[in-house]
């Protein structure tokens, strides 16, 4: 078929400098491991997809292509390695990495909201609600509820 199956994706991203990653959507706050694997991998994304992504990663850290503008991304790409922007970018790339391991993935940050909501009750002898809802808006988990809200059910 000419595939080169991959069992593991780090064997696909770890050998190589830049990783071309493409979200299949372009949603403020909304970024999957289509950008977090290259970053473990210790690549220098060029991306497509979350417009506000220097929100959650340093801008130098990744590349932006527009996939509307394929001209204007294919120049991207050309000056991105004539620039070496991986080289410029090692230690942006480390702190993308960091924010993987220590802030973005599931476990520390459920440690996170555990300790502050251990931190506001300390010493006051009540118990904790844990809430699985999460209590800001603004979230993907609203945006999601919205969709749902607005689908009659007989419609499901």
């Amino acid at each position: 078929r000419g595939i080169k199956e991959i069992e593991d994706k780090w064997d696909a991203l770890a050998p190589y400098k830049y990783h071309i990653a493409i979200e299949n959507c372009a949603i403020n706050d909304y970024w999957t491991e289509k950008i977090s694997d290259p970053f473990l991998a210790g690549c220098h994304p060029i991306y497509y997809g979350c417009p506000n992504i220097e929100k959650y990663f340093p801008g130098k850290s990744l590349t932006r292509i527009d996939l509307q503008q394929p001209e204007q991304a294919i120049a991207i790409i050309e000056e991105c390695l004539a620039r070496k922007r991986y080289e410029e970018s090692r230690q942006e790339i480390q702190e993308a990495r960091d924010a993987v391991l220590n802030r973005y993935n599931l476990f520390p940050m459920l440690a996170s909201h555990l300790e502050r909501l251990a931190q506001q009750d300390r010493g006051t002898g009540k118990r904790v609600k844990i809430h699985l809802v999460p209590e800001t808006s603004g979230t993907l988990w609203d945006y999601c509820l919205r969709g749902v809200r607005t689908i009659s059910p007989r419609r499901w």
